[in-house]
């Protein structure tokens, strides 16, 4: 049995377009001075380097969240890891500071879309530590540096690749779709004689 762990934000969800469709309903609202569309990798990195943004995200936030479509197969390639016999992890950098109760936010809309799994952790920017933590045997994100992080560290990452890491080199090996992912799982599990 392998511990696996999965990142929410444009890994099993499409956020990316979720945050464009708020920004262009909402942007006009926000300073001029400064350009919500130009800043939306940004917002899907969390990096809230900004009070616009920040503003932007303490009202939008949990809309935007609960507006975020899954990736396709998604959902069925979870079922079939967990009836493989693994266990299903996800790992979010989602925390109270933006959400009143981030497990729950998660939790909730993981069962509201019938995503199966066994534990949330949130508040999680920096990935190792809670990886080594909780023995992750291989991590899927969508963050290029992240999974670079993790597999220097030791910890297999796949990449999964979106519209925000589309055109950035990466040491990590990138996944295109969750069916291309539940293939390369079983493949690095075969390889390192993980059942």
């Amino acid at each position: 049995m392998a511990r696996i762990g999965i990142d929410i934000d444009d890994t099993i969800t499409d956020s990316t377009s979720s945050i464009k469709k708020a920004v262009k309903k909402y942007e006009n609202q926000y300073s001029n001075d400064y350009i919500l569309s130009e800043k939306i990798e940004n917002i899907v990195r969390g990096f809230f380097d900004h009070e616009v943004i920040i503003k932007f995200f303490l009202e939008h936030g949990k809309e935007i969240a609960s507006n975020a479509k899954l990736r396709p197969d998604v959902k069925e390639i979870i079922k079939k890891l967990k009836e493989d016999g693994h266990e299903i992890i996800f790992i979010t950098a989602r925390s109270n500071e933006y959400y009143t109760d981030a497990t729950k936010f998660c939790e909730n809309y993981l069962n509201n879309h019938q995503v199966i799994f066994d534990k949330v952790i949130t508040g999680q920017t920096f990935k190792i530590e809670t990886c080594k933590k909780e023995n992750i045997d291989i991590m899927i994100d969508d963050g290029v540096d992240t999974c670079a992080d993790l597999n220097k560290a030791g910890i297999k990452a796949l990449l999964y690749s979106t519209e925000i890491n589309e055109n950035k080199n990466t040491i990590s090996q990138r996944v295109y779709s969750w069916k291309e992912t539940y293939e390369q799982i079983n493949e690095y599990l075969k390889e390192k004689n993980i059942k």
